[in-house]
């Protein structure tokens, strides 16, 4: 997992696989796993990988989309909304709607729109979740904008969440850098 916040994606590939070699039940649990083959653009396997996540954690929202998001790069959004992954409802507010906004579809700046005022968290994943929904739909613009304002939040800049680590993963991976 250090090697994927050091922006390390393929040698995180290689850990995990590692630790499956040793013990596959391992596997279901290892919803990280699932983000950096999302970002080798293994896209299938990482549908994959979250999907059984969610057989064994029937309450994760953010494996769910994450498997949406993987599913709208092989089958566009429209075909990974068709198939799109339930779950139980996420204590989260944000994640709530989040969640509703990618299996229905939705307005992203409503989202980030609603929590821009709240903690520092829920606009940190509000303004996450609204770029990577923007870049399920190819336009790469409102990704841009809106995962490196998660990135640049003080949330995104003090915590120690993977999910943190995962924005500025994400931007290093597009070549993204504040203007």
């Amino acid at each position: 997992m250090m090697l994927f916040r050091q922006g390390d994606v393929s040698g995180s590939m290689v850990e995990f696989d590692k630790a499956i070699e040793l013990d596959p039940r391992q596997k279901a649990y290892l919803w990280q796993r699932g983000l950096s083959l999302y970002y080798l653009d293994r896209f299938e396997e990482g549908a994959q990988q979250f999907r059984l996540d969610v057989a064994q954690n029937p309450n994760d929202t953010e494996e769910s989309i994450w498997c949406f998001l993987c599913e709208a790069q092989l089958y566009g959004v429209d075909g990974a909304r068709r198939q799109f992954l339930e779950v139980r409802q996420d204590p989260r507010p944000v994640m709530r709607k989040a969640y509703q906004m990618f299996k229905n579809g939705g307005d992203p700046e409503k989202l980030v729109a609603a929590f821009a005022s709240g903690r520092e968290n829920e606009y940190f994943y509000a303004s996450l979740y609204a770029g990577l929904y923007y870049e399920s739909e190819g336009k790469q613009d409102g990704a841009k904008f809106h995962i490196l304002s998660a990135t640049q939040s003080p949330y995104g800049q003090s915590s120690y969440d993977y999910m943190a680590s995962l924005a500025k993963v994400h931007c290093l991976c597009r070549n993204w850098s504040p203007s």
